[in-house]
């Protein structure tokens, strides 16, 4: 029997196969982000510190942090990047990542080459640097894999190394401290147990990914989670990280599949 394209079954079929296939992700139309470029600018443009109080650019902790370590409130560094400049290089073709108001830079991202010599001839520009490009065919990065034959829990292993011990028999615990912790990533730091007080009392204030430019940071790599787990790790009788009363900021700015000068903007950004 031949069942005609109206029929109710055959209907609700293709409905559903059009509804997965709309559903999944349309990578073509990603933009891969292949060179990427360091601009220094000459100054902050029509920024001025008298234009700014201490509470506009830094956070009542570290205004707190100043004061006791003697450091003036605000400087040049703490002046944003010219928002003009960032919109007049924009205007030209390339795309916007991050600043750096310490290093008076931005960092613009491009799919294709882009003509630096016309940057150079803007009046703000002082230099540009090329911080990412494509890598040459067959190029590879090494990954080191290192094996623990010990046949011993490492748990204590990592506060061992920097003399943990001490400042659990001290009575520290980080509690009022907040920590950022800058990684390549936090695979599963969203689940495992070890960190389910932290999730409980919304100990994780923040995250954000500086390499793709969002706020998820649960994958990519285990290294970030790693080293949390050695701060934040609790396990009754069995783990206790180093600062597990400590609020933590979970950033992201390694790429780990690739190794280009970019990352230090993007450490500078997180």
């Amino acid at each position: 029997m031949v069942r005609r394209l109206t029929d109710p079954a055959i209907m609700k079929f293709l409905f559903t196969a059009l509804i997965l296939i709309a559903d999944q992700p349309v990578k073509c139309q990603e933009k891969i982000w292949n060179y990427f470029y360091r601009i220094h600018f000459t100054d902050k443009g029509e920024n001025e510190i008298s234009g700014f109080a201490p509470e506009d650019l830094l956070s009542g902790k570290a205004i707190e942090r100043r004061n006791k370590a003697g450091i003036e409130v605000l400087d040049f560094r703490d002046i944003p990047v010219w928002k003009g400049y960032i919109d007049r290089i924009r205007s030209m073709g390339l795309s916007f990542h991050c600043t750096s108001k310490w290093m008076n830079t931005a960092l613009f991202k491009s799919p294709d080459p882009f003509e630096t010599g016309e940057l150079i001839q803007l009046p703000f520009v002082k230099k540009v640097e090329i911080v990412k490009r494509p890598e040459a065919k067959g190029e590879t990065r090494k990954n080191e894999i290192v094996f623990n034959l010990s046949d011993q829990p490492p748990y204590n292993n990592p506060l061992s190394m920097i003399n943990g011990i001490s400042v659990h028999n001290s009575n520290f615990s980080g509690k009022g401290i907040l920590i950022a912790v800058i990684d390549g990533g936090f695979s599963n730091a969203g689940i495992i147990p070890a960190l389910d007080h932290l999730r409980d009392r919304k100990g994780i204030k923040g995250t954000y990914d500086f390499v793709n430019n969002n706020e998820y940071v649960y994958d990519f790599h285990n290294h970030g989670t790693a080293v949390l787990s050695v701060l934040a790790g609790m396990i009754e009788g069995m783990l206790e990280g180093s600062a597990p009363g400590a609020d933590y900021l979970l950033l992201r700015s390694e790429d780990t599949d690739s190794e280009y000068p970019v990352e230090e903007d993007l450490w500078t950004a997180a």
